[in-house]
């Protein structure tokens, strides 16, 4: 699974800074997770910066990224990792949970949730 950002579309710039991006839609950065021993960085990828405009909000695009993300994770044998903050935390776990999800940390200030690969021959319970 490839280091880079990925979108619902290809509406987007960079803009200055290395992961400052405008984008019109859904976007996200999928990056190496330095928290990860670097034994296991390997098989690891942490999505960092998903964005959903309010004007996107509600028409199922931030569900079509993260199946593609755990689509391309599960072909490569890939875990993903990501960090939820305290801004609507309980919406989003409900939401990457039915992705597979599941919490590992969770303290005051937020919250560390990780899906480990999906076999394909296993049947597939996420909601598209």
């Amino acid at each position: 699974m490839k280091y880079g950002f990925r979108a619902v579309d290809v509406n987007y710039r960079f803009c200055g800074a290395r992961d400052e991006i405008k984008a019109a839609e859904v976007s996200c950065n999928v990056r190496n997770c330095a928290a990860v021993p670097r034994n296991l960085q390997p098989m690891v990828r942490e999505i960092h910066d998903i964005r959903t405009p309010e004007a996107e909000k509600g028409k199922g695009k931030t569900k079509k990224l993260l199946n593609g993300l755990c689509l391309e994770a599960d072909s490569q044998g890939i875990s993903l990792l990501l960090l939820v903050s305290n801004v609507k935390r309980s919406e989003l776990c409900t939401l990457y949970s039915r992705y597979g999800f599941i919490i590992t940390q969770d303290d005051t200030n937020a919250c560390v949730m990780i899906r480990n690969p999906i076999e394909v021959n296993e049947c597939r319970t996420m909601t598209n």
